[in-house]
């Protein structure tokens, strides 16, 4: 995993008087028989994504975005556009440009980290930023878990679940 703390301060001034608040992180990590650029792949074209992250998404190759829309059973849908911070064979940062419907990932960072371990690799996955451990931050505590296991499945097997898929 990242050295760095599962916590993070951000600080914001108002005016002349500083304040600062707690930042949660989730981490979590998988072992995957995969090498790393074809998991770079898969996190980082459209078809990949839409292999188990979800099937709708649109990339901006000049802008260097990327829009994940989930849309939701009950109507509408959360939307997120991250921006490429990095891409290589060692992983992949982003950062939470624009949302619809879920602020809670706005300025959050979404960063997976590819570490060679014989025929297969770890993915070592950091979402940081969070304002709070509230109801969203526990599903997405579930949801990331999920779909580690669904890039897995996808590229192991072909066939991953991301949102959307009936």
């Amino acid at each position: 995993m990242w050295s760095a703390a599962q916590l993070h301060i951000a600080v914001q001034t108002d005016g002349a008087r500083a304040t600062s608040r707690q930042m949660h992180t989730i981490e979590d990590t998988i072992q995957i028989n995969a090498t790393p650029n074809r998991i770079l792949e898969a996190l980082t074209t459209k078809d990949g994504i839409k292999g188990w992250w979800t099937l709708d998404v649109a990339c901006d190759s000049e802008k260097k975005q990327a829009t994940y829309r989930f849309p939701q059973k009950a109507g509408g849908a959360m939307e997120v556009t991250f921006q490429l911070i990095s891409a290589d064979e060692s992983g992949l940062v982003m950062k939470c440009v624009a949302q619809n419907n879920n602020p809670d990932w706005l300025n959050t960072t979404l960063a997976f980290k590819l570490v060679p371990d014989g025929k297969a690799t770890r993915v070592d996955l950091s979402h940081a930023g969070y304002p709070a451990k509230n109801e969203l931050y526990a599903m997405c505590v579930k949801g990331w878990t999920h779909y580690l296991g669904s890039l897995r499945s996808y590229l192991e097997t072909g066939s991953g679940e991301p949102h959307g898929k009936a």
